[in-house]
């Protein structure tokens, strides 16, 4: 086994997971499809820009205007949205048209990404959010209205990168050295600039107050959320090592992090190629969560 684990630019960096107990809220435009089947380009870029991550939930969507998008909810619990030709349209709520129980409650939206209709990549747009009431959407997300903290007009523009803030570019120039800036929007009311979001390559969506400091990761459903902070080599179990050792000696460990999900400690290995092999804390295998692709990138 190749004992290499890719170190991310900051030692406590933490990765977010909530437990399984957010309801996706399906309706006859939302299919659910295996991970696998999803666009070719689209696991491309997974594979490219997280590695090691394994997509356990996906959903093909058509919306109300018949145009088709993918939706694919990783282990990181980042979601990414994908336009029908496989190009990266948005992620957390931006341009997502999912809705997930437990993200709402009543007065505002807490903790989330934001919503719909700014362009990717100068290639199309996407639908806004539904309008929502304190329990939920009324209706798929993408058609309709939708508020940010109880301000129904607010409005996401996709960003280049140099019109980032300093401040902002600096933090993860500083903490995240080796990690690209995958997309990046503004979140704005009327004509006041709120907050900014990013996609960072492995880490997930990230959320910057108007002044560029950072404010919080961005999740998808409210549930037990719990941090997953990176461990080092020295710092894994003997009986970790020695089970990925015995069962795949030719794979290669990408990361391993340690952290809370679902009330209970669990250890997670990402092994190239295989998926992600989880332990308890003292080093008992659990279960792997496959890879379950059907392209290579």
């Amino acid at each position: 086994m190749k004992r290499k684990v890719m170190i991310l630019g900051l030692a406590l960096a933490a990765f977010t997971a909530c437990q399984k107990n957010d309801e996706i809220g399906l309706n006859p435009g939302i299919t659910e499809i295996s991970p696998a089947n999803l666009p070719s380009s689209s696991q491309t870029f997974i594979d490219n820009n997280f590695r090691g991550e394994v997509v356990t939930d996906a959903y093909k969507v058509t919306g109300t205007d018949n145009k088709v998008t993918y939706e694919a909810f990783m282990t990181n619990n980042t979601n990414l949205v994908f336009h029908e030709d496989s190009d990266l349209s948005g992620f957390g709520n931006i341009n997502s048209r999912m809705g997930l129980e437990g993200e709402m409650f009543e007065g505002g939206m807490q903790n989330m990404g934001m919503f719909g209709n700014g362009n990717t990549m100068g290639n199309g747009s996407g639908g806004m959010m539904g309008s929502r009431n304190g329990n939920g959407y009324d209706g798929m997300m993408g058609d309709g209205e939708h508020e940010f903290r109880d301000h129904p007009e607010a409005m996401p523009e996709e960003l280049d990168l140099s019109e980032l803030p300093s401040s902002m570019m600096n933090y993860l120039n500083e903490n995240y050295p080796e990690k690209e800036i995958l997309m990046a929007f503004e979140i704005g009311l009327e004509d006041e600039l709120v907050e900014y979001q990013v996609l960072i390559q492995d880490i997930g969506g990230m959320i910057f107050d108007k002044d560029g400091n950072f404010k919080d990761m961005i999740r998808r459903g409210m549930g037990h959320c719990e941090n997953y902070d990176e461990m080092d080599m020295e710092d894994i179990p003997a009986n970790v090592i020695e089970y990925v050792e015995s069962h795949y000696p030719e794979n290669e460990i990408i990361r391993v992090r340690m952290g809370t999900n679902d009330n209970y400690s669990e250890i997670q290995v990402l092994m190239e190629d295989v998926g992600i092999l989880i332990f308890d804390t003292d080093g008992k295998f659990i279960k792997l969560e496959e890879r379950r692709r059907s392209h290579r990138g």
